[in-house]
């Protein structure tokens, strides 16, 4: 069965000390263009396209699985109903089964 963790929930902060050697690659491909006061600037602007560019990843990533989890899911659960409902039993329980999946929201 699949398995999909929550929604992504990043720290801006704690994300960027942790990936510090990332940022600093990236910021190291603009050295020596600014000056002080605007280098600043810049580092601080580059650590955030940094993580909002990690953080748009995981969330496809994450949109992708949760996709993946619901087809399975409903496939899966949409055959043992009909093999032991009848129609009214079944449409019961597939609005069941939906109901499911949005608490789970």
């Amino acid at each position: 069965m699949y398995n999909v963790r929550k929604f992504p929930d990043l720290d801006k902060d704690n994300w960027i000390i942790e990936n510090q050697e990332l940022v600093d690659a990236q910021i190291a491909k603009f050295d020596g263009l600014f000056e002080e006061p605007v280098r600043r600037s810049f580092q601080e602007m580059m650590s955030e396209y940094v993580f909002l560019q990690s953080t748009i990843e995981e969330i496809t990533e994450w949109k992708e699985n949760l996709a993946r989890f619901l087809s399975y899911t409903m496939t899966v659960d949409e055959g043992h109903l009909r093999e032991r409902s009848s129609s009214k039993d079944f449409h019961a329980g597939r609005l069941s089964l939906l109901k499911e999946l949005l608490e789970w929201f």
